[in-house]
């Protein structure tokens, strides 16, 4: 198995432009994936619930697709909105065409009662400070309700938020994830502890990187 660092992977998906590969596609395989992935963990029913926590960046693109996806599947979605996205922002411009429902923190408590799964997406492989904000007392609040009966599945978009990519570390707001759904290659801190001991189950998915780039990491 290929281990990254946060450099590396960027380095990785930026030599995927020229290969036909551009930041778009690259957004699109990450959140089918992740969508796949939550799906066939949820039963592949299309009576499912789930949350999807959306950050800033790029791993909350992933997060759009991905509830995208399971709306269009039948699963019933409710997206958080943990940061401000741009006007321009098309993957949650189709969300709201479809009228899934997206939500502030304010609603994060309805939205996971009886949610059988949790996809954070809410900071990936770029997160370098500590959590804090609206973001840290969203994640509290997903901890708790996962300590509760009957709690939801909680699935991880690259790296559970909180735990660092190159070594490990985890911040103390950081999520156990059941299983984080790694793109293009695994990260180092997803192996090391105490990162290791968050990210549950690690899947690597294909995104579309150039095979050759990563070969010669």
């Amino acid at each position: 198995m290929k281990l990254v660092t946060a450099a590396e992977q960027r380095a990785l998906e930026e030599r995927a432009a020229p290969a036909g590969r551009p930041p778009e596609a690259l957004m699109e395989e990450a959140g089918l994936a992740v969508a796949q992935e939550v799906w066939i963990n949820l039963g592949a029913s299309p009576e499912g619930k789930a949350v999807v926590l959306v950050g800033p960046g790029n791993n909350g693109g992933d997060g759009l697709v991905a509830a995208r996806h399971l709306h269009d599947w039948g699963v019933a979605v409710t997206v958080l909105l943990l940061a401000r996205r741009g006007g321009d922002d098309a993957n949650l411009k189709q969300l709201l065409e479809r009228g899934v429902a997206v939500r502030e923190i304010d609603a994060l408590d309805e939205a996971l009662a009886g949610a059988e799964g949790v996809v954070d997406a809410v900071l990936g492989t770029g997160r370098a400070r500590p959590l804090d904000g609206v973001i840290a007392q969203a994640l509290d609040r997903v901890a708790q309700a996962r300590a509760a009966p009957a709690a939801p599945q909680l699935f991880a978009v690259d790296l559970p938020t909180g735990v660092d990519g190159d070594t490990g570390a985890t911040d103390p707001h950081a999520l156990r994830a059941d299983v984080t759904i790694t793109l293009g290659c695994s990260k180092i801190g997803l192996h090391t502890l105490p990162g290791a001991s968050y990210a549950g189950r690690v899947e690597v998915v294909d995104i579309g990187l150039p095979r050759d780039a990563v070969e010669a990491l």
